[in-house]
């Protein structure tokens, strides 16, 4: 499942090191980006854990940042695509 190419690594909450797989990036109309990715964790279900956030360049380096809770909802489909296809859910 791990792509290089889509590949790299981040500090969690906690501050480790987790190497996290890109499943979608969306531009949107104010400019901001959006990544959705994993950590390769698996929830209580064994599926794997999906997330989204804004990606911030900060000087020579891209932030993940949390999203505001009003952009949240036009993102939701895009999530809920992406997790159900990491997962193999069929709808």
């Amino acid at each position: 499942m791990k792509k290089s190419e889509f590949s790299f690594k981040t500090f969690n909450k906690a501050g480790n090191i987790v190497e996290i797989d890109v499943l979608s990036i969306i531009d949107s109309q104010n400019e901001n980006v959006y990544i959705i990715y994993t950590d390769h964790t698996r929830d209580s279900n064994n599926n794997y854990n999906v997330y989204i956030s804004k990606l911030v360049k900060s000087d020579d380096e891209y932030i993940l940042e949390e999203i505001d809770s009003d952009i949240y909802d036009v993102l939701i489909p895009e999530l809920s695509n992406e997790y159900n296809k990491l997962n193999n859910i069929i709808i």
